[in-house]
């Protein structure tokens, strides 16, 4: 396929995503440090006649918390009460075994690419100290995910590319795509001195074009330079990026379900599947309820809705990206399934501008019309034009229900109900329009 220089350069780095901040940068503004542990940690030692190859990944977040796991060998647990202060980062790891719980609580000065710092064992009553002193390591499973780039011309235009990395087995593989969809050669992936480095190519009328990127991943974040050539025209610029990562834990509940919907919609079924498609923005596929199900329920309750196909779960947190695409009115909506039965029995979140008896609540719909079952909710949500970030908590032993949108500090609704302790989980509206994706799911059959 033959390009105009123009064109070539936009293709190489246009996307579709907000300006990304380094991680340095993000710390400093957040009036915390510069020290940034996010990334991968590694140390090996002896636990008696077992060599333990320990892998620390962690991710600062905002007001110093920090996320992640640590994994001995195959074990893999959730760190809790992480913190960064200073450069002091601390958190702990719970365990049991045959019956016997035992915490690790870890300690350390963060120092460029080395912590110095202390593990502290406790079992029952009794407790030990060793010295932990882990190192920086980027490998090639470290940069797995889809990278998201922000690149400043010197002219002041913004290019964003994607770079999505996958990994096979031993091998790895990689697309380099831009907002218009084309996708480059890329070639020489591979991770040296903790950076990663990779080169895209194209050809147009007979000029070669040629980038060669460098960069320093930082968990999700990274940043680097790269070399261009552009038909004989070269520089050197800088960049950031960011990683659309999935955390293999939360709330303590393991990863059980994730789509981001790049490979279709084949795990979903739907109420009218006519009322449903794949569409394209900005590069980025996202499932779209385009058009009204011709779809009538039993009782009066959603017309229109997508289930995960073999999905059913208990306690469960549930996270999604949810974009209405409907006219502005009281009931604007979009709604979100839990214990599914069957059409006449299930739970569902209904978001909308306005609440009423009918809307901006949580409902059951036990073979009779749908009823308000929250005991707190708000006046009423504003979808405006873009995407925003619903999540659920469910406890299906207690029956409570938190629903959060944008603000995850902060619930928009409440309820407690244990009339289906497990379900189906989906997406949809009452009889609206709108689009979801990166859908997550941790969670207990």
């Amino acid at each position: 396929m033959m390009y105009s220089a123009r064109t070539l350069i936009a293709l190489l780095v246009v996307a579709h995503v907000a300006a990304l901040v380094s991680a340095q940068d993000a710390l400093a503004a957040a009036g915390k440090t510069t020290v940034d542990p996010s990334g991968t940690w590694r140390r090996e030692y002896d636990w008696y006649d077992t060599r333990i190859e320990e892998v620390l990944r962690v991710n600062v977040r905002e007001n110093g918390k920090v996320v992640g796991t640590l994994s001995r060998n195959e074990a893999v647990s959730e760190i809790e009460s992480g913190k960064l202060t200073g450069n002091e980062l601390s958190f702990s790891v719970s365990n049991d075994y045959q019956g016997t719980a035992w915490v690790t609580r870890y300690t350390g000065t963060v120092s460029g690419d080395e912590i110095v710092g202390t593990v502290v064992l406790e079992v029952n009553d009794q407790s030990w100290d060793f010295d932990w002193t882990p190192k920086r390591s980027v490998r090639m499973d470290d940069v797995v995910g889809t990278w998201y780039i922000h690149i400043d011309s010197p002219d002041g235009t913004v290019f964003e590319p994607t770079m999505k990395i996958s990994r096979d087995g031993n091998e790895y593989s990689s697309v380099y795509t831009s907002m218009r969809g084309q996708e480059l050669n890329v070639k020489d992936l591979r991770v040296e001195e903790n950076t990663l480095a990779f080169t895209v190519t194209a050809e147009s009328n007979g000029y070669s074009m040629k980038v060669d990127y460098r960069g320093r991943p930082y968990g999700d974040r990274m940043s680097g330079s790269l070399d261009y050539d552009f038909g004989g025209s070269t520089g050197q610029v800088e960049f950031t990026a960011q990683r659309k990562q999935v955390s293999p834990f939360q709330n303590g509940m393991p990863l059980v379900f994730h789509e981001d919907f790049e490979t279709g919609a084949e795990r979903w079924t739907q109420t009218d599947a006519k009322a449903w498609r794949i569409v394209e923005e900005g590069g980025n596929r996202v499932y779209s309820q385009f058009q009204k199900s011709d779809y009538q329920p039993p009782v009066r309750s959603p017309l229109n809705m997508a289930l995960v196909k073999d999905l059913r779960v208990g306690d469960f947190v549930l996270q999604a990206r949810m974009k209405q695409t409907g006219d502005e009115y009281g009931h604007r909506d979009m709604c979100i399934f839990f214990g599914y039965q069957d059409p006449a029995h299930f739970y569902y979140v209904h978001i909308a501008t306005k609440a009423d008896a009918h809307a901006n609540s949580i409902f059951i719909v036990n073979g009779e019309p749908r009823v308000s079952i929250a005991t707190e909710r708000t006046d009423g949500t504003d979808w405006g034009t873009g995407y925003h970030d619903v999540r659920i908590v469910r406890n299906g032993s207690t029956g409570a229900i938190e629903v959060y949108y944008d603000d995850m500090d902060k619930p928009i609704m409440k309820a407690r109900d244990d009339t289906f302790a497990a379900g189906r989980l989906g997406f949809g509206s009452f009889d609206d329009t709108g689009n979801i994706d990166d859908v997550v799911v941790w969670g207990k059959n």
